[in-house]
């Protein structure tokens, strides 16, 4: 199944960062979550982001609310790896 790119969702410079592992070395990163989603005692939801050209690491903290209205795409999109 192919993967939908999560840039969308995570602050410009991260989404605008190029990825030293593109073919052109000119395209950015290509977002994924990974299977750490955590949820916080202040009610913030964490999530860690991987790059599935470079194994790059991202975390990012949403709200409750934002997390709900991406929790489909964050579940659905996720590149399985022990990080």
């Amino acid at each position: 199944m192919k993967k939908t790119k999560l840039n969308h969702i995570l602050p410009g410079d991260i989404r605008e960062e190029d990825c030293p592992a593109s073919q052109t070395g000119k395209q950015k990163h290509f977002w994924l979550s990974t299977s750490m989603v955590e949820s916080r005692v202040d009610g913030s939801v964490f999530v860690r982001f991987i790059c599935s050209r470079c194994d790059k690491l991202h975390d990012e903290v949403f709200t409750r609310q934002n997390f709900q209205t991406y929790q489909a795409l964050i579940e659905n999109n996720r590149k399985f790896a022990e990080v």
